[in-house]
């Protein structure tokens, strides 16, 4: 601030030292006046710490002091980093050259010689003061622009957005370290060299065209785009252009920040994905597949054509998800799935999961003629057989169809008759399902199913005996004649009778041999049999009854019964083996399952199928491979302590490699047919084995 118009500007902060008191008292009036604020010294070592302590804007020095010399005091002040920038005029009676190029030396910025002029000391203060002021603003100024230079580095070089400077040409004249490995390149091959336009993808808004249009003409500061650049590849690199003009000695740069918006795009597509997406199947959801519908519809109705929607309901899948579980029910569903879409690629059909077994398929230029074809070739599709986690699945399913008459249907009626399409065509197939469960109950009623036993011998190295009998169903149709069970097993099943089914089959087989306890007797359950709680308690009941002894009694289940995923049928099995029944792994060798089953299940027997036993007919590389594969299940049966029988014998030759193979037992029309005879024959020549 300025007391007159001959003051300092601002408040000026002044040491004085000297020795003589009314000197010192002199300037502090002279300068106090003007608004300086004053400190005065007689001393160097008191005026040394009170400006280390609270640094002034200047000093007035005297040459002459008593404890140490303007010089010295001077000297010090220079050597000192903090107090080194303050000026430092000297006060001197002396006028000689050598006292003042001394004091220049040491770091002095001018001389004052006393007696002086008020107007000259003013003066000098305030230029002094001026030019330090200056000096400190010019260093304060330059100290930020350096770091502000240091902060644009790390930023720039460390950003992990790429960074271009682009000129009024579109030429990049620096990029970041990201932005060079965005696109694949050194940043000085860039630099300099590469117009950002011919980075940019085909088809795309050249990266810094529009934004060079625009911002350069200055019609707008600041814009931003989305667009795709190329890496060194090729590959497209989705980004977003985050672009800002700055005028740089009259001459427009564009800094351009690039941002890989990949990573983006790509969470975007899973999130639209999974919103139109069933999460188990991955087939779409209700919602996806009514979108889907709407754009088939309008596609069809602009090219004049027709689309259809089918609805597909799988039958028995509550049936697979009781018996085996939700694990193997869940990948099943995800099986059918992949099923309809591969069946329906020609159309470039659309599948959905509409909820629990209910599926749909979408056929967005199908003709009303070509549909039923489709549904045929669905319906086949079901039905073939699959393995899902070593279990033998079979299903059928019930399929609606409806097709779109141009603009006359919307989405939601072609949908509604889908649905009461696949309602009629379910109600005819339980028609006919009920028809065939009725005419199986009548059939038990009436004593068409009948009980075949099939001899089961066990071998040694002396021969063969007689070893028991297994069960064997067959319906004795008044029309049709004898029907093998594989015929009306899966009607028992879905009609809910194959557990009475079972147990009377048993029960019927244990009269069959009540005079001959000493034999075994093998029956078949199915796995929903096993799965009924009350099954071990009525099957012990049913053996008791005719006074045999439930040792005497082997239950085989089939190898594709993926039983460890089925809590009740693990406990049924582990009652009926308590009771000292024996189990037995029916249909080894035709699943993935068995390994699995031979490890956690109660396994006494194993029963190799039929179909391995068959490639034993002959002396082929396949028989000899036959022959290895079993030998193998021999030893690892043999030391988990579980006893092997063959079924399907048929020739001398596949007796002879089992008996060296060290089977325990054998089974086949070559030992004896099933037969329906009171007392089987084999009853009557053979010899017994009462092991």
């Amino acid at each position: 601030m300025s007391r007159d118009g001959g003051g300092v500007s601002g408040a000026g902060n002044v040491v004085v030292v000297d020795d003589d008191p009314g000197t010192l008292k002199l300037i502090k009036i002279l300068l106090g006046v003007v608004g300086c604020d004053v400190r005065t010294f007689t001393g160097g070592l008191a005026a040394l710490r009170s400006i280390e302590t609270e640094r002034p804007d200047l000093v007035l020095l005297d040459i002459r002091l008593p404890e140490m010399n303007g010089f010295e005091i001077c000297g010090k002040l220079k050597s000192n980093p903090d107090t080194a920038p303050i000026p430092v005029v000297f006060l001197s009676g002396a006028t000689e050259v050598e006292d003042k190029v001394k004091g220049f030396r040491v770091g002095g910025i001018d001389y004052l010689t006393k007696p002086f002029e008020r107007e000259e000391l003013l003066a000098r203060v305030r230029t002094h003061i001026s030019l330090f002021r200056a000096s400190q603003e010019i260093r304060r100024i330059s100290e930020e622009l350096a770091r502000k230079e240091l902060r644009y580095r790390l930023g720039f070089e460390g950003s992990p957005v790429g960074i271009a400077v682009v000129d009024a040409n579109g030429t990049a004249v620096e990029v970041n370290q990201a932005f060079a490995d965005m696109v694949g390149k050194p940043a000085e091959l860039i630099a300099g060299h590469e117009s950002i336009e011919s980075l940019s993808a085909p088809g795309e808004t050249p990266a810094n065209l529009a934004v060079k249009d625009r911002m350069v003409s200055g019609l707008q500061p600041m814009t931003s785009i989305q667009t795709a650049i190329l890496d060194k590849n090729g590959r497209r690199i989705p980004v977003k252009v985050d672009a800002a003009r700055v005028d740089s000695d009259g001459d427009p740069v564009i800094f351009a920040f690039v941002t890989d918006l990949t990573a983006i795009h790509e969470k975007n597509q899973q999130l639209a994905h999974l919103a139109e997406r069933d999460p188990l199947t991955d087939a779409l959801n209700r919602r996806g597949f009514l979108d889907h519908v709407q754009v088939g519809l309008d596609e069809a109705a602009n090219a004049n054509r027709s689309c259809a929607v089918l609805f597909v309901d799988i039958d028995r899948f509550k049936l697979i998800n009781d018996v085996y579980g939700h694990r193997i029910g869940d990948r099943f569903l995800c099986a059918i799935a992949n099923r309809l879409t591969q069946n329906t690629q020609a159309e470039r059909g659309q599948v959905g999961r509409l909820g629990g077994d209910e599926f749909a398929v979408l056929l967005p230029a199908s003709e009303p003629a070509e549909v039923p074809g489709v549904v045929r070739r669905l319906e086949r599709a079901v039905r073939e057989p699959m393995i899902v986690d070593g279990v033998t699945l079979a299903a059928s399913c019930s399929i609606g169809q409806a097709v779109s008459d141009g603009a006359t249907l919307n989405c939601e009626e072609l949908m509604a008759r889908a649905d009461q399409d696949m309602y009629a065509t379910r109600r005819a197939r339980r028609g006919g399902l009920a028809r065939k469960v009725e005419e199986l109950r009548t059939a038990l009623e009436a004593g068409q199913l009948l009980t075949y036993l099939q001899p089961i011998w066990r071998l040694s190295a002396d021969g063969r005996s007689l070893h028991g009998y297994e069960a064997l169903l067959r319906w004795q149709h008044p029309a049709q004649g004898l029907v093998p069970p594989q015929e009306f097993i899966h009607t028992a099943e879905e009609g809910g009778l194959i557990y009475r089914l079972d147990l009377w089959a048993a029960t019927e087989a244990l009269h069959r041999l009540v005079s001959r306890p000493e034999l075994r007797l093998a029956i078949n359950c199915s796995a929903l049999t096993l799965a009924c709680p009350g099954m071990a308690h009525e099957l012990v009941a049913a053996v008791k009854a005719v006074n045999r002894d439930p040792k005497s009694l082997i239950v085989e289940l089939t190898e594709s019964v993926d039983i460890p995923d089925n809590s009740q049928i693990m406990k049924t099995l582990n009652e009926l083996r308590r009771e000292g029944m024996r189990i037995a792994l029916d249909d080894f060798g035709t699943g993935y399952a068995g390994l699995n089953n031979l490890r956690t299940l109660p396994i006494d027997i194993v029963k190799i199928d039929r179909s391995l036993v068959a490639t034993l007919a002959d002396e082929s590389s396949q028989a000899d491979n036959t022959e290895h594969f079993l030998s193998g299940i021999r030893q690892l049966t043999h030391a988990m302590g579980i006893e092997l029988l063959a079924e399907g014998i048929e020739t001398p030759h596949q007796l002879d490699v089992l008996q060296k193979l060290e089977f325990n037992y054998a089974q086949g029309f070559l030992l004896g047919r099933p037969s329906s005879e009171e007392v089987p024959r084999d009853l009557m020549r053979a010899n017994v084995s009462t092991e």
